[in-house]
């Protein structure tokens, strides 16, 4: 078994070592002179332990230990720094808690950079920010705006402050907030025209909320006792849908011996069943003649029929299909009008078609059964 023989390397880097500096690294310092020097540097100059250490070249540990010995007690550290006392750290925190300044602020003119831990560790709790930031005559023209009749948005955008800061502003000021409705200048009058939009001309809460610039909402709290039928809502859809008349059921194809043929509603598609069984009739499609028109307000439109039917002796006709109650309501005379101009010059023959003509009543469609169940 070989036996491992460990060298031993000399200290220092094979440097020798100088035999007057050796008894300096082990040497204990015991001198009361300088042990006295040291105590009184840190209790009556009020210097540091680390600047003491770096003046009479001894350890930290060794000054901590002497002003221990020597019956004195260690100072908090971050208390004492060049410049201030404990005198001066009372006055601080006295100074932040009878005035209106933030932390930053007052620790900026007295140079404690710690103020908010003494303000803590004193007893007290430090402000909020928002309530620092903020000068109590900056809030008292925040509410004097909100009683003249600033909403809520506009004053939170305009001292760019949270939605909850100007609420809390105003409880603090023992001012009531007011409900959305009452920030807008709602009045029962608004209310009677809504009503009347709704009940008279049919108009959904959308769109009476665009025309008195208030919210949906309060459209529909204002008119929910309102009740409309089911047939009226169907009517109000398709007018809403640009005039299809899908409200009355999906849409969907129908086969026709002129090949598959798009329908956007019952009526169209019952329709369509009627002119496929017609033995006079050579094509059916979809029309594509786009007719302009201008609206109740003047805005120029356009709207596009719904079938092109050709006959064997050569007639030409176009089908508009549409619910009786609407032939005569809202755009479609202007519409029918237009049409019948546009179409006259090429010998085309321009029909309205409704329930009346496809049922033979204004009634509209008996209900569907299959299998003895209703379906519609």
């Amino acid at each position: 078994m070989t036996d491992i023989i460990k060298e031993n390397k000399p200290l220092l880097n094979s440097e020798p070592i100088d035999e007057m500096v050796l008894p300096k690294l082990i040497k204990r310092i015991t001198d009361p002179v300088i042990i006295n020097a040291v105590v009184n540097e840190y209790i009556e100059n009020k210097s540091s332990i680390v600047s003491i250490s770096e003046k009479y070249k001894v350890a930290t540990s060794s000054v901590t230990r002497w002003v221990k010995e020597s019956g004195n007690t260690l100072r908090d550290s971050r208390v004492y720094r060049v410049g201030f006392d404990i005198d001066s750290v009372n006055n601080a925190v006295n100074e932040y808690l009878n005035g209106k300044e933030s932390l930053d602020t007052v620790a900026g003119k007295t140079g404690i950079s710690n103020l908010r831990y003494w303000v803590i560790k004193l007893g007290y709790k430090p402000r909020k920010i928002h309530d620092a930031r903020y000068s109590q005559a900056r809030v008292d023209e925040c509410c004097a705006l909100y009683i003249q009749g600033s909403t809520n948005k506009e004053l939170y955008k305009k001292y760019n402050v949270s939605k909850r800061t100007i609420l809390d502003w105003l409880v603090k000021s023992n001012i009531k907030p007011k409900r959305f409705s009452e920030t807008i200048g709602v009045t029962p009058e608004m209310k009677k025209q809504a009503r009347e939009m709704y009940a008279k001309e049919k108009l959904n809460c959308t769109e009476i909320s665009k025309i008195l610039n208030v919210s949906a909402r309060s459209v529909l709290d204002w008119v929910k006792d309102i009740k409309r039928t089911q047939s009226e809502l169907a009517i109000i859809k398709i007018i809403k849908n640009g005039g299809t008349l899908n409200s009355y059921g999906k849409k969907g194809k129908v086969k026709t011996k002129y090949g598959e043929i798009y329908y956007d509603s019952w009526y169209e598609r019952d329709r369509l069943i009627q002119l496929d069984s017609n033995e006079e009739i050579t094509s059916i499609q979809r029309c594509k003649d786009r007719i302009k028109y201008q609206d109740q307000n003047g805005i120029e439109k356009s709207y596009i029929p719904d079938f092109f039917i050709e006959y064997k002796d050569g007639t030409k006709i176009v089908e508009e299909v549409k619910p009786f109650p609407l032939l005569e309501k809202f755009n479609n005379p202007v519409k029918f009008k237009c049409a019948n101009e546009f179409y006259k010059d090429k010998n085309i023959i321009f029909k309205t078609i409704s329930e009346v003509t496809i049922y033979g009543n204004e009634k509209g469609h008996p209900k569907y059964k299959k299998n003895g169940k209703q379906i519609r």
